[in-house]
């Protein structure tokens, strides 16, 4: 029974990995789309990265086009 507890949290580290690459994944979309110019990693003051990730929140669509409700509660 011990087994099946310890695996647990790798299973959900996995799973947090692959929703965190998704988000990324959506993000650099958007800032390609938005002619964001480099990667969101080279962006060089917090000004400017607060900047960008407000407005692609802002932005944030579900696939069939409505917007997605505050995920901050």
């Amino acid at each position: 029974m011990q087994d099946n507890k310890d695996k647990r949290p790798l299973a959900d580290v996995k799973i947090l990995i692959i929703r965190t690459s998704n988000w990324i994944r959506a993000l650099e979309k958007f800032r390609t789309d938005v002619n964001y110019q480099g990667l969101i990693e080279e962006v060089d003051t917090k000004e400017e990265l607060e900047d960008q990730l407000c407005r692609f929140v802002h932005a944030m669509r579900k696939k069939d086009g409505s917007r997605i409700s505050c995920f901050f509660s």
